[in-house]
């Protein structure tokens, strides 16, 4: 049976730990990346800044920990604080896509509804309701327009064919940023973001 010390030790680490991934998500959840991914290096400069500012006596995230932290948080943990990420095997740095509105709307819902489960949550966005009216589910003129003038606009900008066009899309999502519906762009193109870790 092991010592009380060596549980009482063991105690405290786990609850650092535990601090420092809560810490890690309540700053990610303020930094915005435009709801378009971005790399972990530039992700790490916006947090550097903001922890400097919020927690000035806290020791610096790196690349590595963060990268520990965002693999072992399940992924309804990171949607709950409206965070995406994508891992690129263990040699490289992850990318990573944060919304803020998701995690507000999250949080407002999570409040009034107890059982808010990640596989069976509600449309929240004007366009996913516009969508279900285009397909026959509703009769409202406005919401019909709407989603089909959204879905004309997206067309046009992933079928255009000036340079750098739909690159970097606003989003692929046909629900708004902020409905829980929401998912964000592809990352399967963004292979040559990929980037080692310093020795």
């Amino acid at each position: 049976m092991p010592s009380t010390d060596s549980q009482e030790a063991a105690d405290p680490q786990r609850q650092t730990k535990l601090q420092r991934r809560q810490s890690l998500l309540r700053l990610l959840c303020q930094i915005r990346t435009s709801k378009q991914w971005s790399t972990l290096p530039a992700i790490l400069t916006k947090l550097h800044k903001l922890q400097r500012r919020l927690h000035p006596n806290e020791v610096p995230f790196t690349p590595r920990a963060v990268s520990a932290i965002l693999s072992s948080t399940s992924k309804s943990e990171l949607l709950r604080h409206g965070i995406w990420v994508t891992f690129f095997g263990a040699k490289y740095m992850p990318i990573v896509l944060t919304n803020q509105g998701y995690a507000q709307q999250w949080s407002e819902l999570s409040a009034r509804h107890d059982n808010l489960e990640t596989g069976k949550l509600p449309c929240t966005c004007r366009f996913g309701k516009a969508l279900a009216a285009s397909k026959g589910a509703g009769n409202n003129k406005d919401c019909v327009t709407s989603g089909m003038r959204k879905q004309r606009e997206v067309a046009r900008y992933f079928g255009s064919h000036d340079y750098n066009a739909g690159r970097h899309c606003a989003t692929t999502s046909e629900h708004h940023s902020n409905c829980l519906c929401w998912h964000p762009p592809t990352s399967g193109h963004l292979h040559s973001w990929r980037r080692g870790y310093e020795k």
